[in-house]
């Protein structure tokens, strides 16, 4: 999956008891969930489109504070800071 759609990890998260997550802080989060059951669901959360990268005069990329972010998991939240 990481190789196929381009997912680079940055992080790796714990969601609740039986999900994982790996977050790429570009695209989202591909999340595993029901690691313990035998048929596992693979799923993909988005984050918003509203962080823009702005580039410069010779097209080199400066990034906002507003661009900057992580993920923080607590129990079964997810939450995009």
């Amino acid at each position: 999956l990481f190789d196929r759609h381009g997912h680079g990890s940055s992080k790796q998260v714990a969601v609740g008891r039986s999900s994982v997550g790996w977050v790429d802080l570009v695209c989202g989060i591909l999340l595993a969930c029901n690691l313990f059951d035998k048929r596992h669901i693979v799923k993909f959360i988005p984050f918003p489109a509203s962080r823009a990268r702005i580039t410069d005069e010779y097209n080199n990329p400066y990034y906002t504070p507003e661009y900057f972010c992580d993920v923080v998991c607590s129990g079964d939240l997810i939450k995009f800071v």
